[in-house]
């Protein structure tokens, strides 16, 4: 909610741990200013280092690789990090670049992409989530549990087969 937003990085820095304690995933979704990524870098387990396609996306991507290296150097490896291509088309020239672009900085790139739907600039107006606004977003929804399960593999549901047959 808004009340539980956090917009200083110090601040940010000091509650990842207490937020730790009481919860199994602590997901930071921050905005691409290099103290916040900084300070989520270096209490992270996981990075997942979201990138649009486009020339204007190229730079911010190798600043984020930077610091994320950064923190690497200092954490001996952690966190564990992966691109992952937001709001791209199928298509379109630029995701293949960007994807040449991670290729080129030695970054893990998920195979799971976010791909582009209509619904995405309305979700950002609105401040809501792309999966919550209806039947034809649920694709997205479907998207997003395959890119954690991909990452995260351990969070894929667990099937437990029972035989009734007695």
């Amino acid at each position: 909610t808004a009340s539980d937003l956090i917009d200083d990085a110090s601040e940010l820095f000091d509650e990842l741990p207490r937020l730790e304690d009481v919860a199994e995933y602590v997901i930071v979704d921050t905005p691409g200013t290099s103290e916040m990524i900084r300070q989520v870098f270096l209490r992270a387990d996981v990075a997942i280092i979201p990138t649009k396609a486009g020339k204007a996306e190229a730079d911010p991507l190798v600043a984020g690789v930077r610091i994320l290296r950064q923190a690497q150097e200092i954490r001996n490896g952690r966190p564990r990090a992966h691109v992952v291509l937001s709001q791209v088309g199928k298509r379109f020239r630029n995701t293949r670049a960007m994807k040449d672009l991670a290729t080129k900085l030695n970054m893990p790139l998920a195979q799971t992409a976010l791909y582009f739907t209509p619904r995405h600039p309305e979700a950002c107006d609105n401040g809501t989530f792309i999966w919550d606004m209806g039947a034809d977003a649920q694709g997205f929804a479907s998207d997003i549990d395959a890119l954690f399960y991909e990452l995260l593999p351990e969070t894929r549901p667990r099937v437990q087969l029972v035989n009734s047959a007695g």
